[in-house]
């Protein structure tokens, strides 16, 4: 049984002036998915019925009162479809008028359809026409909002309603494959309008696939699409694998600070904030970090899954999310420590210039409580080696005398020069064939 506690709470912000053009479009999108699919509509809807109890169920109490069964039944079973749809709509057109004009096809047998399920023989439902349509474009601005309330905490639909109607419509997998890469698009933001941007943020943030990134799907269903999200950036491996003895944090470390010290970042070749390491020899120390790329969506991304880690009974919840942010803002004080990361890779900037991402994350960070544990054995050997005088003063005699090039050749000449000195001594002492 989902439990209320979840993260739900009402779906969908309806009649938010912004979104008007598509809560009119709703009922035409969402029918199009039943159309496209070739089964009755009746079918859709009873496969919805079969779920609605549990799904009001996973509403807070009190959200739902002035909604009776049979009303909350017709909306789950528009909004189900309207996502479905929109999703199969996104991933496989390019979000321009010409083609959202395609999402329209046949108007008056969508109207007839919609009319029946919601409205009866009502005479006073009219079908719309072509031109009724063209006013409800949208545009690639609309798309973004669509694609952001999609995700928001209080928005979400019960995962089973989006089960049920894929069950009629895709072979096995094949609908949850499709929302899948819906949401790896929404993790590696992308813009309709910025192809480049799109192709650069996805090659920056998508690595090769590690050994535990299906671990997830060996486990029960999400409860909603945005903990499918939230499992985007969590290893399930690293759960419940730090150890509760190193939990000591005295004090923090910026990017910059901790190059002075001798201690490199690196990328990770993994997008999942739990993938934080540290790795430490006499002369080198390096922390590899995941990769992340910062863009106008990225804040309200980042408080959307720190909210839903607030969420009772979220399963396996370690506060991740929350404890990674206050974790990057550790590192970061200043645009000098977000310069850092970006040459090393770790860092894609959007937003326009370095000082935008400190305050980025020293605002989310403001007033969040991490999880204590989390990172521990990695901060504790950041402190240790802080710690160590001997590793501060191999980094900084590096730092000193090989921060440029220049001194590095010149050492190297130096040594060269010197083992030509010694080898040219050597023979004039033992000449051959003396």
């Amino acid at each position: 049984m989902l439990q209320s506690a979840s993260g739900f709470h009402w779906p969908y912000h309806h009649g938010e002036p912004r979104l008007q053009a598509v809560e009119k479009l709703k009922p035409f999108i969402a029918k199009q998915y039943v159309l496209d699919s070739g089964i009755p509509v009746d079918d859709f809807y009873n496969k919805v019925v079969e779920v609605a109890d549990n799904a009001r169920n996973c509403y807070a109490e009190g959200s739902l009162k002035d909604i009776d069964n049979e009303k909350f039944k017709k909306m789950m079973f528009l909004d189900g479809c309207f996502i479905l749809q929109f999703i199969s709509f996104y991933l496989n057109s390019k979000p321009n008028e010409s083609k959202l004009n395609e999402m329209k096809m046949k108007c008056h047998t969508i109207a007839s359809a919609v009319r029946d399920l919601f409205n009866g023989s009502n005479p006073n439902v009219s079908n719309p026409n072509e031109s009724k349509l063209n006013e409800m474009k949208m545009k690639s601005h609309t798309l973004a909002y669509v694609v952001r309330d999609l995700f928001l905490l209080e928005n979400q639909l019960p995962f089973i309603v989006l089960e049920k109607l894929m069950s009629l419509s895709f072979k096995a997998k094949e609908g949850e494959k499709m929302i899948n890469t819906f949401i790896k698009i929404y993790r590696a933001p992308r813009n309709p309008l910025q192809k480049s941007k799109c192709e650069l943020i996805r090659k920056f943030v998508e690595r090769p696939k590690q050994k535990n990134g299906d671990q997830w799907e060996q486990q029960r269903s999400p409860v909603h699409l945005l903990e499918m999200v939230w499992r985007q950036f969590i290893d399930p491996s690293t759960l419940k694998s730090t150890d509760v003895s190193q939990s000591n944090w005295s004090s923090y470390r910026s990017a910059k600070e901790l190059r002075t010290v001798g201690i490199h970042l690196r990328p990770s070749r993994t997008h999942r904030f739990t993938n934080v390491e540290f790795e430490s020899n006499v002369l080198y120390s390096k922390l590899t970090l995941p990769r992340i790329a910062i863009d106008d969506s990225t804040k309200s991304k980042l408080l959307n899954l720190i909210a839903y880690e607030t969420c009772p009974d979220v399963p396996d919840n370690e506060f991740n999310v929350t404890s990674y942010v206050c974790f990057m803002d550790s590192l970061i004080d200043n645009p000098e420590d977000v310069k850092e990361l970006r040459s090393k890779g770790i860092l894609l900037n959007f937003l326009g210039n370095d000082q935008q991402v400190a305050d980025l994350f020293n605002e989310i960070s403001n007033d969040l409580v991490p999880n204590t544990i989390a990172y521990s054995i990695v901060k504790n050997q950041i402190e240790k080696h802080y710690n160590s005088k001997f590793k501060k003063w191999v980094a900084e005699s590096l730092h000193a005398h090989f921060s440029s090039p220049w001194t590095v050749l010149a050492f190297i000449g130096a040594i060269f020069a010197i083992g030509l000195s010694v080898t040219q001594t050597y023979y004039t002492v033992h000449p051959v064939g003396g």
